[in-house]
């Protein structure tokens, strides 16, 4: 267990206020001051996720969600419902929060290509005219590319 230094300044916090309760659960080998861990021995102990990646593995997960244009689908029989064809598209840096994009993603999910590009063509924020750029060059992209 490593405890930071925002939860020692707490912890000062409130010793300060039980004068007379004994704090010893803090021992200096579990102290560090960086996201980072610097003992070696509570790295072991320290979940595979918490760890950090390097660029190249954050650059390799961006690029798989690419990966799924390659899948190939056997071609639907006579009398089976048509598959709905599908491209995976992405736009990177895009500059404006994720919070202000999830109002006009939410509101053109589940729509076809021609719903959500006219949706977003009425909307007047930024966000969704930023989406109906995207969705259009997604679209040209499918047209062409497949």
């Amino acid at each position: 267990m490593a405890i930071c230094m925002r939860t020692i300044q707490q912890l000062s916090g409130v010793a300060k206020r039980f004068p007379n309760v004994t704090w010893s659960c803090l021992s200096k080998s579990y102290l560090h001051t960086s996201a980072q861990l610097q003992d070696s021995t509570t790295s072991d102990r320290v979940s595979p996720e918490m760890k950090r990646t390097s660029n190249d593995e954050k650059i390799a997960r961006k690029k798989t969600y690419l990966k799924y244009n390659l899948i190939k689908y056997e071609p639907s029989k006579e009398g089976e419902e048509l598959r709905p064809a599908e491209v995976v598209h992405q736009k990177e840096f895009i500059l404006i929060s994720p919070k202000k994009m999830w109002y006009p993603a939410v509101m053109i999910r589940g729509m076809s290509i021609d719903e959500a590009i006219n949706q977003c063509e009425f909307s007047g924020k930024s966000a969704a005219k930023v989406i109906r750029d995207v969705l259009k060059e997604a679209q040209r992209l499918a047209v062409s590319s497949y």
